[in-house]
């Protein structure tokens, strides 16, 4: 079974081991600077920080994977709206149902949410497999971004 816990400063190292490996997988389509991983640690494992929520993921004593969280209100749902951020499980934990226990985990963590949403790459069909067996379908939306020069 596994257990779930929120990360706090000394959990650092292991989140960004954790999200090196994440930004090495199918899962996202570019690499992240190591700014960018230092600014989410640091909101993730702040006690005071309401934005980010970081999630450890334990079968056992192992860490097997995590999730970075926020939430929002969407005037679409007219509620709240949980945004899966990243979500990875680590190469020895696939394929035993962990995916599937994080998505139970978080619907039952959230139970005030309207709607939970996650952008996953087209090109990682195992997630996709995941996310639908959680019964996430597919926005017809296409997303578009402003990235400011502070990135």
């Amino acid at each position: 079974m596994l257990t779930f816990r929120d990360t706090n400063p000394e959990d650092s190292e292991l989140i960004y081991q954790l999200m090196y490996d994440f930004y090495r997988t199918d899962a996202v389509c570019h690499p992240a600077p190591k700014e960018v991983l230092d600014r989410t640690i640091s909101a993730a494992t702040d006690p005071n920080n309401t934005a980010m929520r970081g999630v450890l993921v334990y079968d056992g004593d192992e860490v097997v994977g995590y999730m970075m969280l926020t939430s929002f209100f969407s005037g679409e749902v007219g509620g709240l709206t949980v945004m899966v951020e990243q979500v990875y499980v680590s190469a020895n934990a696939r394929g035993k149902g962990v995916g599937r226990q994080m998505m139970a985990w978080l619907k039952e963590a959230y139970p005030q949410a309207y709607r939970f949403q996650l952008e996953v790459n087209h090109d990682n069909p195992t997630a996709i497999h995941v996310y639908e067996k959680a019964d996430f379908t597919w926005l017809p939306y296409r997303s578009m971004i402003f990235d400011t020069d502070l990135c």
